[in-house]
């Protein structure tokens, strides 16, 4: 922890010990994006030189801001990462990372300089007065059954998803659990202060609360949807919410992609809904299968030529190919909990193996599953060849599956014609009572080479309506690929036909049941 002091020069800046800091004492932390430049940071070899002093002139133009801001709040002590935590010492930062969730949830107040690209940018800004202010007007309508003449509160419905949501901190994804967890945040913005805590959003402009619907309640939901309800499905929501936002943000280490949320992990664990055993690298095992249907980026264009939008698997290895943390792209994750879904498959098991921290990064997964695998081919498209928006489409016996679309999750390491994949429907649902409104959803898979019934996700697929769905079964039959390549070939049993049950609701006689049920690992 920095000991700022409470004097009115710099000089008395310097590191103090945990062990010596005061139990009862209030800090404060401060969000920043580090940018490309090198800034001052702790170093082995610095430690003790820092427990004197830190010359001020060396710091940046945002610690210097942050440390007058803490001073002005009587507050004595600032936490900043980089000179916190010993950066070239592997073991302090792992150790430190794991201890994220009690440095932001325990401090006063969190300094946000969101609208700052790098260290250098600082808190405050030039900026015109009347931004800060009300917009007051004095209206008359000139319908007669408009509201009465009088004076009008004029305001901007998305200046929060400008200023904040969509400032250059917030890019950051080590900022998502820097915001989360901290109990208030005071966010530095282009033109004014936002503040942030549990109960209330405001502004300099809006000192009371922002005016209806004018703010994402992102920190608000989560933390009530986990501490207050007390309940799995909204624990799982509150989740899902983390990371979709959270997965929007950039890291300038890749390698910290499960790292940098393992406090947002820890605070969920501690509501004692989900356990740290069943946290399988950015899943939760309460929620399999449905977790692995999570939405990677839509792929247009054939890998070489050009591509509107793709994802890209990391590369050295950071998480199994079944966990969005493999990918480097905003993901959509997985719906679940509608009473309309059948579950068309069954994990068996599925384990990670943790560098070190057990809700950190990866050195590798795998997951065992059982359900119904069929080979098939997949086609990428030449820009503008086919209508849909993933320009990719699936094929059994050279015929296209009838209303089935493809979404893959990168393209850089793909074929650049047809080549063939695995099919295995995870979900089936009934999205109207229409049977022919028949949603089947599943993951898209490559065989690794590597291991016999050994797999690597690439994307998901989909298929709706009855006749592509007949298509598959009757694949199933036929297989007119081949039968896949698989672990465990068991005949359907009566477990999967109860997880199975589209009989339920379908024709009887139309619709051919798969002999065999498929057990593969997907790593």
């Amino acid at each position: 922890m920095l000991y700022v002091g409470t004097a009115d020069d710099f000089e008395d800046i310097f590191l103090s010990e945990s062990e010596t800091f005061p139990q009862d004492a209030k800090y404060a932390t401060l969000s920043h994006c580090w940018g490309s430049d090198p800034i001052i940071s702790l170093q082995k070899d610095l430690v003790s030189a820092f427990k004197k002093n830190i010359p001020w002139n060396q710091l940046p133009l945002s610690f210097q801001d942050a440390l007058v801001v803490t001073r002005k709040l009587k507050i004595k002590f600032l936490w900043i990462d980089s000179l916190c935590i010993v950066q070239d010492d592997e073991e302090d930062w792992l150790r430190e990372s794991m201890l994220m969730a009690e440095v932001y949830s325990h401090s006063y107040l969190n300094l946000a300089a969101a609208a700052s690209s790098d260290s250098n940018g600082g808190l405050f800004r030039q900026r015109a007065p009347h931004f800060a202010t009300k917009c007051l007007v004095d209206l008359t309508w000139s319908s007669p059954q408009g509201p009465p003449p009088g004076l009008f509160y004029c305001y901007q419905p998305d200046e929060w998803e400008i200023q904040v949501a969509n400032a250059p901190l917030y890019m950051r994804g080590w900022v998502c659990q820097e915001r989360l967890l901290a109990p208030r945040v005071l966010n530095f913005t282009r033109d004014q202060l936002f503040w942030e805590c549990n109960d209330l959003h405001a502004s300099e402009s809006w000192p009371a609360g922002l005016p209806p619907r004018t703010v994402t309640v992102f920190k608000k939901d989560v933390l009530r949807e986990t501490a207050q309800k007390q309940d799995l499905d909204n624990s799982l929501w509150a989740w899902n919410s983390v990371v979709r936002n959270y997965s929007a943000g950039g890291l300038t280490k890749s390698a910290d992609k499960l790292v940098a949320i393992s406090a947002i992990v820890r605070y969920f664990i501690e509501q004692k809904i989900l356990n740290e055993q069943d946290y399988l690298a950015g899943l939760w095992r309460a929620n399999m299968p449905q977790a692995l249907m999570w939405k990677g980026p839509y792929v247009a264009g054939r890998p070489g030529g050009s591509t509107k939008r793709y994802g890209v698997r990391s590369q050295p290895y950071r998480a199994p190919s079944w966990s969005w943390a493999s990918i480097d792209w905003t993901v959509t994750p997985a719906t679940f909990g509608s009473p309309d879904v059948q579950t068309m498959a069954e994990v068996i098991d599925a384990s990670t193996i943790p560098v070190a921290n057990p809700i950190g990064a990866v050195k590798s997964g795998i997951l065992r599953i059982r359900g119904f695998l069929l080979r098939a081919e997949l086609e990428t498209a030449e820009e503008g060849s086919f209508t849909s928006e993933d320009s990719c489409r699936l094929f059994l016996e050279g015929t296209p599956v009838d209303k089935s679309t493809a979404r893959l999750d990168e393209v850089n390491t793909l074929p650049s014609s047809r080549f063939e994949v695995h099919l295995l429907p995870v979900k089936l649902q009934l999205i109207s009572d229409d049977v022919s409104q028949l949603w089947v959803q599943g993951l898209l898979l490559q065989r690794t080479g590597e291991l016999v019934g050994q797999f690597k996700r690439i994307g998901i697929f989909d298929f709706l309506g009855l006749d592509g769905f007949k298509q598959f079964l009757t694949g199933m039959q036929k297989h007119p690929q081949g039968e896949p390549e698989c672990e465990e070939r068991i005949p359907t049993t009566e477990k999967m036909r109860e997880l199975c049950s589209w009989q339920s609701f379908l024709p009887n006689d139309s619709f051919p049941e798969p002999e065999n049920a498929y057990t593969i690992s997907i790593v």
